[in-house]
């Protein structure tokens, strides 16, 4: 229970954490594509560095559905 008096769903929180982790998966690697290949942006460089976060967090995501299934 929390301070508030509520309590919290662990299944609540872990549905949000594997939708949190893929959402981060799929908006890095389109983001980052996107601009590299168009070019047009000052943040080419920065994205395409950001790209490489997105194993990172299709690591987590696999475990946290790994802990589920």
């Amino acid at each position: 229970m929390l301070a508030t008096g509520l309590t919290v769903d662990p299944e609540k929180i872990t549905f949000y954490k594997i939708l949190n982790a893929y959402q981060i998966v799929v908006s890095t690697l389109a983001s980052a594509h996107r601009v590299a290949k168009l070019g047009k942006s000052h943040q080419d460089v920065v994205l395409c560095r950001v790209k490489g976060m997105a194993a990172v967090a299709a690591d987590e995501l696999n475990t946290l559905l790994s802990e589920v299934l």
